[in-house]
């Protein structure tokens, strides 16, 4: 089923760990999330092999304005549907901390 509309904001995830592949700390899975907006959230992970973001699913959540801060050793952001769509600024003015990929359609970025 779709999910539209949905808005996840203000909300802080401090030291959280997920290793079960393909799952992370935000995990975007299952069917579409249209028009789905997660901003001004602060992500950490002290897991190296936790991503702070993963999907298995079909993709359409932006990502804007949040805070992402990797394990000491780094962590992943595994969003392959999300990162690198060139049509859709999917991931917006987003503060990366040890964190590897950043996706490359961040040009707001800040490392």
């Amino acid at each position: 089923m779709i999910s539209d509309r949905n808005t996840v904001r203000y909300n802080v995830s401090i030291d959280d760990r997920n290793t079960t592949a393909p799952y992370g700390v935000i995990s975007v899975v299952c069917a579409p999330a249209t028009r789905t907006l997660v901003h001004h959230n602060t992500v950490t992970t002290n897991a190296p092999d936790t991503a702070v973001v993963s999907s298995n699913g079909p993709g359409g959540v932006t990502f804007r304005d949040d805070v992402f801060a990797g394990a000491a050793a780094g962590s992943p952001l595994a969003d392959a549907r999300n990162t690198y769509d060139h049509n859709l600024n999917l991931y917006d003015h987003n503060l990366y901390a040890r964190i590897s990929p950043v996706p490359a359609t961040d040009a707001g970025a800040v490392r």
